[in-house]
Formats: structure tokens, C-alpha cells, sequence
């Protein structure tokens, strides 16, 4: 489903109708993202990892950081470093100096990954 309206970039969990999408396919996908707990839409195309798609299941802008994304990602070309466990914080809280970013991936299966994304 999503590769076929993969010309929509962005496609939220929330009430933003992408421009050009009939209402009724938008419907479709916040029932699936309701099901499946996706609290945040799917990407195509993230900065971090161009030509990769995403599926959004939590974000956070936690105390002292700027953003924390954790979902799954589907990388036709697998990335240069994959991790065995994702470091996620039990806290709300991840202490920073400077400003920087962290990208996690954990192998599933084939192309899909966990992921694991933080900048401050």
C-alpha cells in the first residue's frame, strides 16, 4: 500500500490529509496505524538515510534533546553499522553536550530493521 502512494512523502498518523490523497485512502491508513499502534505515520526518504522507508511507531521531544524517533525501517541496501540490542533509555531524559545525532539499526528480517534515531 505504501509503495504504491509513495509519491506522498509523508503520510501522518494524525489529521493532516496529504495534498492530492482522497480522504478515503487516508482513512486506511490511520485504521491500519490505530491497529498497529504507528503513532506517528511512515517516511519515505529520511535524511539520515535516504531511499529507506519508515514506519514511525514512537517519537518524543524528551527534556534536553530536540527529538527521539523509534519505529521500523525497510533499506533496500543495508546500513554500514547494525547493532545487536537498540540503546533505548528507560528515561525521558538522554544528557547531551553539544549537538549531535544517533542512528541505531537492529536486523529483523531481509530488508527490515528496527530503528532507533536521537538528535540534540
Amino acid at each position: 500500500m505504501a509503495a504504491s502512494d509513495r509519491r506522498f512523502n509523508r503520510i501522518s498518523a494524525g489529521e493532516a490529509l496529504p495534498g492530492g490523497m482522497p480522504e478515503s485512502r487516508f482513512k486506511e491508513y490511520l485504521a491500519i496505524f490505530r491497529e498497529l499502534g504507528v503513532e506517528n505515520g511512515i517516511t519515505w526518504e529520511m535524511p539520515f538515510y535516504p531511499g529507506g522507508f519508515f514506519v514511525i511507531v514512537s517519537s518524543s521531544v524528551p527534556i534536553g534533546g530536540k527529538g527521539r524517533l523509534i519505529g521500523y525501517a525497510y533499506l533496500p541496501m543495508p546500513p554500514h553499522v547494525v547493532e545487536r540490542r537498540l540503546p533505548i533509555s528507560e528515561l525521558p531524559i538522554e544528557i547531551h553536550r553539544g549537538t549531535g545525532q544517533r542512528i541505531f539499526f537492529r536486523p529483523l528480517s531481509g530488508h527490515w530493521y528496527l530503528f532507533y534515531e536521537s538528535d540534540w
